[in-house]
């Protein structure tokens, strides 16, 4: 088949690359000038396998005026999901989605030289008593599912991460050795090279303004040339999803939102593992701020912007991330080297993605992951290259 891919962010490159090996003539459409410049520029970055974070963090959030009187339904769903039962159909399909994604990285870093800052483990930290019983029985269920989990208390938790401040309370952590975390955009760069060798073409500052439905779907793009007729399109353009849809009278249950990282230089000090930050992906689940360290510097990423505020920057959820870093790595408090960035996500209500076919003929979806992108890229290509191998009558 011939397929068009919209969107070469890190779901995009994935899915061109999981595509082309099972034997597509595949053209990736970007609006950028590379390569992972939208939401994957800076994005956190981490995979934690079996974690499965129900839609959206409804604090450390702003929302655009308006806002909530336009999506007074969504905002509903999303504070639904977040009190309701941790087993939801959505929690377990991003869980096995995340098993499936670090098994096909694994597979992939074994065959393909891959070098972007990758770390393995992750904890989850645990501020109070109770979170550490809950996460007992959490391990216990993963453990059913085949997941490498365990409890550690306080004194392990700090023995793990000795750069954690010492007056920081914390009861324990969930510890995956597992997981993984890294530069999305160096592994979507390097994934995309793979791609190009196997025969995948990539058209850059190719911006698509117009699909087309039918048996042999089209491409419009903006610069004005004649639709391309494919035999499938993949759409995995993040935010502009919903914009790429619109004209075709489809509109699905997605918000737009915004959030931010702050890249930080670690300093190595006596010893290879004695940092500045984490050696290790931290997840403060409460907080809702993830820690990755990339090499000599540490990505701390929080915050949410629900509605259009465009490029300008928060000042409360960007001291926000000042704030955090300050209190859990205080070594690691920023001196005027940090890199502030500001990335555009689209999630559902639940946090599971949308894949499979968009109900338009010839279009095909593989959007909403949120900022669980990268986690659930690898898996979520496959899935979606299975999918055009047997399509639906």
């Amino acid at each position: 088949m011939r397929v068009a891919v919209v969107g070469a962010g890190v779901v995009g490159v994935c899915s061109a690359f999981e595509l082309t090996l099972q034997g597509h003539e595949v053209e990736v459409f970007e609006r950028h000038s590379s390569a992972a410049e939208g939401a994957s520029f800076a994005s956190p970055g981490l995979l934690i396998p079996g974690w499965a974070s129900p839609g959206l963090a409804m604090h450390g959030r702003r929302m655009a005026a308006g806002f909530a009187l336009r999506n007074l339904s969504w905002v509903y769903q999303a504070r639904t999901a977040r009190r309701g039962a941790e087993q939801t159909l959505a929690d377990t399909q991003v869980r096995s989605l995340t098993v499936s994604s670090l098994k096909r990285l694994q597979e992939i870093e074994n065959k393909y030289e891959l070098d972007y800052e990758a770390s393995h483990g992750a904890l989850v930290l645990l501020h109070h008593p109770k979170e550490v019983v809950r996460a007992g029985l959490y391990a216990a269920d993963l453990a059913q599912a085949g997941v490498d989990c365990g409890v550690l208390d306080e004194a392990q938790t700090r023995a793990a991460t000795p750069a954690l401040h010492p007056e920081l309370k914390v009861h324990g952590s969930l510890f995956y050795p597992q997981a993984r975390s890294g530069h999305v955009r160096l592994f979507s760069q390097q994934m995309r090279a793979h791609a190009q060798r196997l025969g995948a073409r990539f058209h850059f500052k190719s911006e698509v303004t117009g699909l087309g439905a039918g048996s042999k779907p089209l491409v419009r793009l903006q610069h004005g040339s004649n639709p391309a007729a494919f035999d499938a399109v993949l759409i995995c353009a993040g935010a502009q999803t919903q914009k790429l849809l619109a004209p075709l009278g489809q509109h699905l249950a997605l918000q737009t939102f915004s959030s931010y990282s702050l890249t930080v230089p670690q300093r190595k000090q006596d010893s290879e593992q004695d940092t500045d930050g984490p050696s290790q992906a931290i997840w403060d689940a409460s907080k809702h701020i993830s820690y990755t360290p990339l090499g000599h510097r540490l990505r701390v990423s929080g915050g949410l912007e629900l509605g259009d505020f465009g490029p300008s920057i928060h000042e409360a959820l960007r001291d926000r991330l000042y704030k955090h870093i300050g209190e859990c790595f205080p070594r690691a408090t920023p001196t005027g080297q940090e890199q502030l960035w500001k990335g555009q996500y689209c999630a559902s209500f639940n946090g599971a993605p949308i894949i499979g076919p968009s109900g338009q003929a010839g279009i095909w979806l593989n959007v909403g992951h949120g900022m669980q992108s990268w986690a659930l890229a690898c898996g979520s290509a496959l899935v979606m290259a299975d999918m055009l191998a047997k399509p639906t009558p």
